[in-house]
């Protein structure tokens, strides 16, 4: 057939650009489950061209399946609550036997035939095509496009397309699946070890991982000088901590993990080291172990975890031992420098009466976090102990090429420019870093590698011996001590040991004050870009505060957000998206030339700019618009150019905050509405915000309003189409708040639902509902009744029931005249429960309706079994009945099935004379709505009733 070839592969390209285009969509992974398996049914449905696609999961008793989002392009998107029961066990059969359902005719195919009555037929459904989802091995649902409108031929590349789309759907549920309880884990073993320290710390992060890993043994190691063996720290076994052992790394998995940095066998472990004797006798099955590397790149030990039986997952095991060997390495470093220091005072103790000084000196350096203080303090300290003519330090710079002079005694200002620098090649010393070695000069005029400024200074001064002490730590250099003497004399080991023990002390508090700034870098920079993080950001707004206050300048905050970085991360991979990451601080840089401000990455593309001095909101703004142009320019990674734009917020103080974290929240909700509506820069603006403060503040003004009698009790009137009368009223809540005036209820039941408080509030509307129906009744107004609105949470309370009876008894209420109202939610949550509670409801004479009727998702064959006694209509679908003919018929049905079934009807959001004709016409039992009346306290409806009165 002429043709044909071109048209399948236009399809087979048609299917690959819609998988590609789903599988590359960075935003399904961020979103929640139901939302992302909604946007895939969706797209796969106009794809394939059917009219509904769905994902079906295979509940834990094996003999159901629920939807778990459906698209139906005559219906729009649908979740949960569909089941697909058990009496088709050749669908059921089919589903767990291969990967693909292709019924080209549903009706008549072996494998879905028994779908026909009770699901096929009921949707139109005449061909469809299911590809199982496969989680950890086992089928555990389906994804389902279904034809509606005939019969159809499923082709080759629809099946690819629908078996690639069911294998991303199993990787979204597990996603979902593994996201939290991971996050949780870290999070918890983070927070029981964040206080301990030394062994407490160890025992701790043993027993956690062992806890989290579920597996028999963790310890932690370290390795000996040679290198050759490990010794345990702590060992926690079987649920409880053991003592200590050593064993050699020869032949064992551990001597894989120090070689390679980690190594992972999720089973068999003591098969492939059979020489590993405890690995054997244990019957190991699974093994993990990571290297513990000290900041100087040096490997200190191992975290190993063991189990008899196969790891059950390697890759989260592998991760938590990644994030939490890097902890355990800084503390072990930490108890190695710990050891070596009191090793260091050990053996200073021990000597004469110079060496205490000395240990004393030591004990006062390492109280000092900061190398110009130590080198300051060490030469104090020299010259009382040694008294050198001279006395300089020098610290080595990080290039490693020269030796800058810190600090001195002896030298005026002209020497020290003249000896401010030495080269680390070709000076004395130089050379006594190089070999780590003290140098004794006593020849000066004729000592072969020393700098020429220098020999000039020291015989201008008459020195003639010089003693040059390297300050090395763990073979890193640091810098050197030269003490200069106008005597020369000889030095003995002891004499020799001492000023090696002090320069000994010196280095190890420079390299312990290093370490710390190291540490302090780390805690306040970005590891990949350099710059300042978050941290950072919060203690530099802080501490620059007072530097504004009285200024006629203010601060702004502007928070940066790349636009389609997770596209280029996803197509060049995460080496293309770091080096990109790397090129924004200089590009911020440029565009912020002449402007005081501190450039921030705060995570992930977000980057931060805090404007230390600008006029007004106006100046911030086109700072931030020079920003945004200067990001319209490409940048190059690899060869490429890059386009990726930005998007600004901006958050001004005072008036968006007092503080760095309220700038910062502004700023990130004006940030999204910048990439929301594409303007590219956005100033905050409250009308963007949705979750203001002062909205969460009425969560405590209602509980007051509850206890003080602010709620008030407003009635909107049901008409009886058959008599003509107000046959009663349905009670809604207003709150009369004392600053904010009246509020509707959508100000401040979606707060209540949230918390406990919503029980609270209920019980106060029936009971405002109680105290008018008894009003009523002493003024022999028994006709009318009252119905109150229910929140799905209220069934779900054990008690509710009991209390609710409780409040019928105190107020001596007919209960016949009252009824609740409760969506079809609060049914499906807990369809026993509900039951059981209406139940004991209705046997005190309560009515019971449904409200808001065909927008959920139960059914009338459900309701039936249920003791209520009437249905209202959504006011979606009454509203446009008169001019919508699919509404309409929606109503009428409705209205037939539910007096089939004995239940009296309500239409809500009557707003004109035609729909109540036309209601009346279809036979429908009540109306409410805004033709009759809006809701209004009583003494307005007394007078709204006198006036509809005849005479």
């Amino acid at each position: 057939m002429p043709g044909a070839p071109d048209l399948n592969q236009r399809r087979e390209q048609t299917l690959t650009s819609a998988y590609l285009a789903l599988a590359s969509d960075w935003r399904l992974w961020q979103m929640p489950l139901v939302e992302a398996l909604r946007q895939v049914t969706r797209r796969v449905a106009e794809a394939v061209d059917v009219r509904r696609a769905s994902v079906w999961w295979i509940e834990p008793d094996e003999r159901r399946m629920r939807c778990l989002a459906l698209h139906d392009t005559t219906g729009g998107d649908d979740a949960g609550g569909v089941i697909l029961e058990a009496d088709a066990p050749d669908y059921f059969a089919a589903v767990r036997a291969g990967r693909v359902i292709d019924a080209h005719d549903a009706i008549h195919d072996a494998r879905t035939r028994d779908l026909g009555a009770h699901y096929l037929a009921r949707f139109g459904i005449q061909a469809m095509m299911d590809a199982t989802l496969r989680v950890e091995g086992e089928t555990r649902g389906a994804f389902s496009i279904e034809h509606v409108g005939g019969l159809r031929l499923w082709n080759d590349a629809e099946r690819r397309f629908i078996v690639s789309i069911a294998d991303l759907v199993s990787q979204l549920l597990v996603r979902d699946r593994t996201r939290a309880s991971e996050q949780e884990t870290v999070l918890h073993i983070a927070q029981g070890i964040a206080a301990a320290t030394g062994e407490r710390f160890f025992d701790t992060l043993c027993s956690e991982l062992s806890q989290a890993l579920g597996v028999d043994v963790v310890y932690v190691g370290e390795l000996t000088a040679d290198g050759a063996s490990v010794e345990t720290i702590s060992v926690h076994a079987h649920g409880q901590r053991i003592d200590n052992f050593s064993y050699s790394t020869a032949g064992t998995p551990c001597a894989v993990a120090l070689r390679t940095g980690m190594c992972m066998y999720p089973e068999g472990v003591h098969r492939q080291f059979p020489d590993d004797r405890y690995l054997v006798e244990m019957g190991a099955e699974g093994y993990l172990g990571a290297q513990l590397v000290a900041s100087t790149g040096e490997v200190l030990g191992l975290l190993v975890a063991v189990h008899a039986a196969p790891i059950a997952d390697p890759k989260f095991g592998e991760m938590l031992l990644r994030i939490f060997a890097v902890r355990a390495a800084s503390e072990l470093e930490r108890r190695s420098q710990e050891r070596d220091l009191q090793r260091s005072r050990a053996e200073l103790v021990a000597r004469n009466e110079v060496l205490r000084l000395v240990a004393r000196l030591s004990s006062r350096l390492h109280r000092l976090l900061d190398a110009e203080a130590i080198v300051r303090e060490t030469v104090d300290a020299l010259d009382g102990f040694a008294h050198p003519a001279l006395t300089c330090c020098y610290l080595l710079a990080s290039s490693g090429d020269y030796l800058q002079l810190v600090a001195s005694a002896g030298l005026d200002e002209a020497a020290q420019i003249r000896t401010s620098r030495l080269p680390a090649t070709g000076s004395l010393s130089g050379q006594a870093l190089r070999n780590d070695r003290m140098e004794v000069c006593d020849d000066i005029p004729h000592q072969p590698g020393m700098n020429a400024d220098a020999r000039a200074v020291l015989l201008d001064r008459g020195i003639v011996q010089l003693i040059i002490l390297p300050l090395t730590y763990r073979n890193r250099s640091l810098g050197t001590i030269t003490l200069g003497f106008r005597e020369r004399a000889a030095f003995s080991g002891e004499k020799r040991g001492t000023f090696e023990a002090i320069a000994q002390a010196v280095s190890l508090a420079l390299a312990n004050a290093k370490h710390v700034a190291d540490l302090e870098h780390q805690a306040h920079h970005d590891g990949l870009t350099g710059l300042p993080n978050r941290v950072r950001l919060h203690l530099e707004f802080d501490r620059t505060r007072s530097a504004t206050i009285g200024r006629a300048t203010t601060r702004a905050l502007l928070l940066l957000d790349l636009n389609r970085f997770k596209e280029i991360n996803d197509t060049l991979g995460h080496h293309a998206g770091d080096r990109l990451l790397e090129q924004v601080g200089p590009r911020l840089r440029s565009a912020l030339v002449g402007v005081p401000a501190l450039v921030s990455r705060l995570g992930g593309d977000e980057f931060s700019v805090l404007l230390h001095a600008v006029a007004d909101e106006a100046e911030a703004l086109g700072i931030a618009g020079r920003i945004a142009t200067a990001f319209r320019q490409p940048f190059l990674v690899d060869g490429l150019r890059l386009e990726v734009g930005a998007s600004i917020g901006v958050a001004v103080a005072p008036q968006h905050g007092e503080d760095s974290h309220q700038l910062l929240r502004c700023a990130d909700v004006a940030m999204y509405e910048a990439k929301r509506s594409g303007t590219g820069v956005k100033v905050y603006d409250q009308a963007f915000d949705q979750h203001t403060p002062e909205r969460l503040g009425l969560v405590h003004d209602l509980g007051d309003a509850i206890r003080s009698d602010q709620l008030q009790l407003f009635l909107q009137p049901k008409l009886d189409l058959r008599s003509g009368a107000i046959q009663g009223f349905e009670g809604l809540v207003r709150w009369q708040h004392p600053q904010l005036g009246l509020l509707p209820p959508a100000a401040f039941l979606p707060l209540a639902e949230v918390g406990d408080i919503i029980h609270d509030l209920t019980y106060r509307v029936i009971e405002l509902a109680l105290m008018q129906l008894r009003q009523w009744q002493i003024a022999g107004l028994d006709q009318y009744a009252i119905a109150v609105n229910l929140s799905p949470r209220n069934l779900l309370q054990r008690d509710f029931a009991t209390r609710f009876e409780a409040l019928l008894k105190a107020h001596g209420t007919d209960p016949t005249r009252l009824e609740l109202e409760l969506t079809e939610t609060a049914i499906v949550q807990d369809p026993e429960g509900a039951t059981e509670c209406l139940n004991r409801i209705t046997a005190l004479g309560v009515r019971v309706a449904i409200d808001d009727f065909g927008t959920g998702y139960s059914s009338l064959a459900r309701l039936r079994r249920l003791p209520i006694r009437s249905l209202k209509i959504d006011r979606s679908f009454v509203g446009d009945m008169v001019e919508d003919p699919a509404d309409a018929t929606i109503v009428q049905s409705v209205i037939g099935l539910a007096h089939n079934l004995g239940l009296e009807v309500v239409a809500e959001g009557v707003e004109n004379e035609a729909t109540l004709a036309m209601l009346r016409g279809m036979g429908c039992d009540f109306i409410q709505g805004y033709y009759l009346s809006r809701p209004l306290p009583w003494r307005e409806i007394e007078q709204w009733l006198a006036a509809r009165t005849p005479g």
